[in-house]
């Protein structure tokens, strides 16, 4: 059994996607990119062995990044980009249901018959199907493994006349509080170059921040990871890119 973590609750559709692609949140059914503003930081486990109450069957789809119930033969569920929910290149997720949450988990959950999304049973949201809210007709008590900690995704941009940089976007910190971002880059081949240093940033009200890492190597970028500390609650994430 392996958790996965960079999975975020979208307060637009309350959907759970997969938040972890820098540029990529999904497609959201109530329109744009899903949208991780307060979420909680929550993590899915795949290839969990057959036990009481584990519902196997679940995946995540490459189109709109939700995690779905794909245990139906003849149906994949409705994806707001469009058909069906694809389940190319998923791990085998699974959910545990109908028990009482354990520490840093949060029940309530539910699958929508319509679209066959998991979504936070306590809001609605919007389902792709109708535009209209979610049902929870018949479903499990879904349990998901989440927490207000921290999350942060990387990306590389180059700016005309200015050079080039690792973007660092966060969610889940302190608002309003100092970021401490320690990083490592390398560059080259052989021999490789090696850049590290640290860097402080305040998130925003919401807990979010983008920061920008100038890279001061020649040749292409071959790593680099970032570890992001919570300067208030010395709570962490840390992330990495390859092959830049």
């Amino acid at each position: 059994m392996t958790g996965q973590h960079g999975w975020a609750s979208c307060s637009k559709c309350q959907g759970l996607h997969f938040a972890g692609f820098h540029e990529f949140k999904g497609v959201c059914p109530a329109g744009g990119q899903h949208e991780q503003t307060g979420s909680f930081a929550y993590e899915i486990d795949f290839d969990v062995p057959e036990e009481a109450n584990v519902q196997h069957g679940w995946a995540s789809c490459s189109k709109c990044q939700g995690l779905h119930f794909a245990g139906f033969h003849d149906f994949k569920g409705v994806c707001p980009a469009g058909g069906q929910h694809e389940q190319t290149g998923s791990f085998a997720y699974a959910l545990r249901f109908d028990i009482p949450p354990p520490p840093d988990s949060q029940s309530e959950w539910r699958s929508c018959p319509k679209c066959q999304g998991l979504f936070f049973g306590h809001f609605q949201g919007k389902c792709p199907v109708d535009g209209g809210p979610h049902s929870a007709e018949n479903s499990f008590n879904y349990v998901v493994i989440g927490s207000p900690g921290p999350f942060i995704t990387l990306g590389p941009v180059t700016r005309p006349g200015e050079g080039r940089f690792i973007e660092v976007a966060g969610r889940g910190f302190t608002p309003a509080k100092p970021v401490e971002l320690n990083f490592q880059i390398r560059a080259g081949g052989s021999p490789t170059t090696t850049q590290t240093g640290q860097q402080t940033v305040a998130a925003d009200g919401s807990g979010l921040f983008k920061a920008l890492i100038k890279v001061n190597l020649s040749g292409d970028i071959s790593s680099a990871g970032v570890k992001a500390v919570d300067v208030t609650t010395n709570a962490s994430s840390s992330a990495s890119i390859e092959g830049q």
